[in-house]
């Protein structure tokens, strides 16, 4: 049966390395079986980390980065379905046995109405789902996000004034049972840990059928001495 595959990563754990990966690549993978997904951005830029598509299913009184900033155009049901049901149609039409899929929001996502959501949407895809998961050290997840956090003005005076479930900083975003049993219910969930690997992008293109030798690399947006210093640039 033909796959989609889910990549996931929470904060600072190379999800933007591997998404530029993916563009760079695009063409050799699809020459490959194999096929990264993008979406249109507001300008019609290819964009390889699903930000409108996760957002679509992620509970609405969460108040993530992108809706604190008006970056996300709140949608009514009926357009909710015309946006799935259009995306939906899109990919179907691509023969490729391997559809890979990335967006760091997805792993917001906790409760069962997102779970409902996102397995009818699953559904319309007739692919079988896995999910890449990528996790990190606890200590140094924590003390990234909160640095990320503090240097957005549009974010940072909000956030705690909203209740524990709204907040993107409260302690069940760092629950990563929660994200696992989430996910499990979906489909079968390959874990990896960040510290564990020099460049967390070879675990996943190996996964993927590819190596790093074969693909055009990218400029990684950080490095691990410094990851988690308040003073650094800031990115997935």
């Amino acid at each position: 049966m033909k796959k989609l595959i889910i990549h996931i990563g929470v904060h600072k754990t190379g999800t933007t390395s591997f998404q530029r990966l993916l563009r760079a690549n695009q063409k050799h993978m699809i020459e490959n079986n194999v096929r990264p997904i993008f979406e249109l951005d507001r300008n019609r830029a290819r964009r390889f980390n699903l930000f409108d598509l996760s957002h679509l299913h992620l509970r609405a009184c969460l108040k993530t980065g992108a809706r604190l900033r008006g970056q996300i155009s709140e949608l009514q049901e009926h357009e909710k379905a015309t946006f799935e049901d259009s995306f939906a149609k899109a990919v179907n039409t691509h023969p490729e046995d391997t559809l890979i899929a990335s967006a760091e929001v997805f792993c917001f996502m906790r409760e069962e109405t997102e779970k409902e959501k996102l397995s009818a949407f699953f559904a319309k895809l007739d692919r079988k789902v896995e999910i890449l998961l990528v996790l990190r050290d606890l200590t140094s997840w924590k003390q990234s996000w909160e640095n990320q956090l503090q240097k957005d003005p549009k974010v940072a005076p909000l956030l705690n004034s909203f209740p524990e479930e709204e907040r993107i900083n409260a302690d069940w975003y760092y629950d990563t049972e929660s994200i696992l049993n989430f996910w499990q219910d979906l489909g079968k969930v390959h874990k990896f840990q960040y510290e564990d690997h020099d460049d967390i992008c070879e675990p996943l293109v190996n996964f993927l059928g590819f190596t790093m030798q074969e693909l055009r690399d990218v400029e990684r947006l950080n490095k691990r001495k410094n990851l988690d210093a308040p003073t650094d640039i800031q990115s997935r």
